[in-house]
């Protein structure tokens, strides 16, 4: 919801204040849930477009590849980490990224 509720924001202060809320509450979450969990894997997920909606992409890679890690079978950190790649124009990386999760989710 906090998520939701930055996109939508209309001052550069709410917008900040809901995605320090939602970092704070998916934290809250993730070390909460034992990881190796599809639970898990959509934390980190969140986290990362968190951070790619803060701007900070080199960030929210780090979450995407930590999903991946955690489970490769899960289809949100290649779709994360292909946003990213779309974001800065790189639209060949992307398809490489999502091939290669369509590859590791069967």
């Amino acid at each position: 919801i906090w998520l939701q509720r930055a996109r939508q924001a209309d001052t550069t202060s709410a917008r900040d204040f809901a995605l320090r809320s939602a970092e704070y509450e998916s934290d809250f979450t993730l070390v909460r849930i034992s990881p190796g969990s599809a639970m898990h894997a959509s934390i980190l997920v969140h986290l990362g477009q968190i951070r790619r909606a803060a701007g900070d992409a080199d960030g929210a890679i780090a979450y995407f590849d930590r999903a991946i890690e955690s489970r490769s079978d899960f289809p949100g950190g290649y779709q994360g980490r292909a946003m990213i790649a779309r974001d800065t124009r790189n639209l060949e990386e992307a398809i490489k990224i999502l091939q290669r999760g369509s590859e590791a989710t069967e």
